[in-house]
């Protein structure tokens, strides 16, 4: 189901600026979240930690301490729905992403972890940012 709605969404033909090679989180009571993420961008590689209020606001704060340097993009919009029932449900990511310009394009990621598929969709939204420009 995964892959057909990647291929729908025109995912797997999309040129990669920016690709995912590092991710981990973690959160607890009584421990702030935090999130490592490590990225390569047009060939280099770049790491980040941050905190956040939870294990997804981490991350885009890990993502945004590395692209807010070097491509000068920032997450302007974050929407997150959940397409089918259960615990085990599909969830839908909805974000808009933004560069120094003002230029902004939306982009979503389906898939079985909120957390993940938060970041695929930020990551999938500044490819397409830098592709448009």
């Amino acid at each position: 189901m995964l892959s057909i709605a990647n291929e729908v969404m025109g995912d797997s033909k999309l040129k990669r600026l920016v690709q995912l090679t590092g991710f981990s989180v973690s959160t607890g009571i009584g421990n702030m979240p935090y999130a490592f993420i490590k990225l390569n961008i047009d060939g280099d590689e770049h790491t980040a930690t941050d905190y956040g209020v939870g294990p997804v606001d981490a991350s885009l704060n890990a993502i945004q301490k590395i692209t807010g340097k070097i491509s000068e993009t920032r997450i302007k919009d974050y929407n997150l729905a959940s397409i089918s029932g259960g615990s085990s449900a599909l969830c839908e990511v909805t974000v808009k992403v933004e560069d120094a310009m003002g230029n902004s394009i939306s982009s979503k990621s389906i898939g079985e972890d909120i957390v993940i598929t938060s970041v695929q969709a930020v990551i999938d939204g500044m490819n397409r940012l830098m592709l448009k420009n």
